[in-house]
């Protein structure tokens, strides 16, 4: 209960990940939030074809799930000041999939005025397997596998109402399992495996109203949402895992059999899977593998380090970071971090939460991970990890930290979320220090030299340090953008040299050789651009070609 607070403590509505099919409120455990004077409310939502499944027709609109979570939320308002909260004060959160509910959330004109901020870990409504756009796809392949007729759609529905709700569960198992195969490892990473939220149009002739009436990119052009703050961020290596574990063996044979894999096949495959977010770049591709400095890079850094970086870029640091820059451009304050911090327990833990997911498979005989930071890593430094059901036993799956770095890590972040939940702000304290700290500035924010904006990021680890230019060059590429928030003249000096042999191909990208021939192929980004300040030298292997 508040202490002294009559208003009541800021709630955050935990929402899982798990690919919208798996996982449990249940699983997260709470305590160390609660330490931090929040209230914490976790949302049990229906999952796969039974939370998303949908017809894009009034029969079946889908988003049912979504719809569960604005009864959560709807409730919260009504009944949460009974536990101490304050219902004016509702935070969502989530990771994953959850992060992309959470944001959605705040986008909704059915729950953005419940909403007061946004906690996005690994995720956002700009993720490629946010929202479906072909969601029949997946329905008729379902309506197949239960025998059910694919039309009409009111006959379709009837049919699958009469299934047992496991043959629909093993339905979209065997879903998973077939999109695998004809997506291939990228599709694992990213891809839209099963059912998903949809966008319902403003209007399809229900009684109810829609929960997405547009695609969430286009509210986000719109600034058609809340002047709310968004505390959002990524892993280091977010698909580290899976490329070089459960897809590794896939990715090998690729690399030896594909000529030119990389630049023919990955590229173009990361461009199809998050359209959404990456502009016009297809074309630029093909004039990198005639350059000398790719050579150089391939050899110095080898395949699978590239595949991590582009996979990790294109499919969860630029949603991430062109979710923060509409988010900033159209009122809202945004907060970025990259978490950077390493632990064989805490990676222990995240595959314990999110198990099961194509993303989470790591190889028996992989080594261990060597500075880097997977998906899911970051979810041990804010709750405790439990079975499905919930149970705190560490006989039935329990994980939890105990390494000294780890505790502090975990004070740092669980500090920031409570932190942002109270203010709005983002903030790293020392341990019970309540005045002083590490503030960090909005993402996007002016303070560089003659008041440019910078993409300032948070760097989590056990030494929180405040980072420029997110990634600057390799976005500026991803998204096919320059201008005052993409960081183009600091990535002019790169590679310059190349600017001849890619020759006409700026023009998708910018006005400025630099902006191209940076790009991927330059320095910055995570920790490695600035830090502190301080601009480190120019790393000329660096971005996808090479190594941070």
């Amino acid at each position: 209960m508040p202490d002294g607070e009559s208003e009541g403590l800021p709630v955050l509505v935990w929402i899982h990940g798990g690919g919208f099919r798996r996982g449990s409120a249940n699983q997260y455990g709470t305590g160390h939030l609660v330490d931090k004077k929040v209230v914490v409310v976790t949302v049990q939502y229906r999952l796969g074809s039974l939370g998303y499944m949908s017809t894009s027709s009034q029969q079946l609109p889908g988003n049912v799930a979504m719809f569960d979570m604005a009864a959560a939320m709807n409730w919260i308002k009504e009944y949460i000041s009974f536990f101490g909260g304050n219902p004016n004060n509702v935070v969502t959160m989530g990771q994953g999939t959850g992060a992309s509910s959470a944001m959605m959330m705040g986008l909704s004109p059915m729950t953005q005025d419940n909403v007061k901020g946004i906690v996005a870990m690994s995720g956002s409504a700009l993720s490629p397997n946010a929202v479906d756009e072909k969601p029949m796809d997946a329905t008729d392949e379902l309506a197949v596998q239960l025998g059910c007729p694919l039309k009409p759609h009111l006959a379709m529905v009837r049919c699958m109402q009469e299934a047992p709700a496991d043959e629909i569960v093993f339905a979209d198992e065997t879903l998973q399992t077939f999109r695998l195969a004809s997506q291939g490892f990228v599709g694992g990473l990213g891809g839209m495996l099963t059912p998903s939220p949809v966008v319902e149009g403003k209007e399809d002739s229900r009684f109810l109203p829609s929960f997405l009436p547009e695609q969430p990119a286009e509210t986000l052009e719109n600034g058609n949402f809340p002047n709310i703050s968004l505390l959002t961020g990524v892993c280091k290596d977010e698909t580290g895992r899976a490329v070089k574990g459960g897809f590794n063996r896939e990715l090998q044979s690729k690399l030896q059999s594909v000529p030119d894999f990389l630049n023919k096949v990955l590229l173009k495959d990361l461009a199809s899977h998050a359209s959404s977010v990456i502009n016009n770049v297809q074309n630029l591709f093909g004039g990198l593998a005639a350059s000398p400095l790719f050579q150089q890079a391939e050899k110095a850094v080898g395949p699978i380090t590239k595949v991590v970086e582009a996979t990790t870029d294109a499919l969860f640091n630029l949603p991430m970071f062109r979710a923060s820059q509409l988010w900033s451009k159209n009122g809202g304050k945004a907060f970025v971090y990259s978490f950077e911090h390493t632990s064989p327990r805490a990676a222990e833990a995240g595959r314990s939460f999110l198990g099961g997911l194509p993303l989470m498979q790591a190889a028996l005989d992989a080594p261990a991970a060597l500075n880097e930071t997977f998906h899911g890593d970051d979810l041990a430094f804010v709750f405790d990890a439990r079975p499905l059901e919930g149970q705190k036993d560490a006989a039935r799956g329990q994980v939890s930290l105990s390494d000294p770095e780890d505790m502090k890590v975990r004070d740092i972040f669980t500090g920031l979320i409570a932190d942002f939940a109270h203010s709005g702000q983002a903030m790293v304290r020392a341990k019970g220090d309540k005045k002083q700290g590490l503030s960090l500035p909005g993402f996007g924010s002016g303070g560089g030299e003659g008041g440019k904006k910078e993409n300032n990021f948070l760097v989590i680890d056990k030494n929180p340090r405040i980072g420029k230019d997110f990634r600057g060059c390799q976005m500026a590429v991803w998204s096919g953008l320059t201008g005052p928030q993409l960081p183009a003249d600091s990535c002019a000096d790169i590679f310059k040299n190349v600017a001849g042999a890619l020759g006409g191909l700026a023009g998708g990208v910018g006005n400025t050789a630099g902006a191209l021939t940076g790009g991927l192929l330059g320095g910055g980004g995570g920790s490695a651009g600035k830090a502190g300040g301080q601009r480190k030298p120019p790393n000329p292997i660096g971005g996808l070609f090479g190594r941070r």
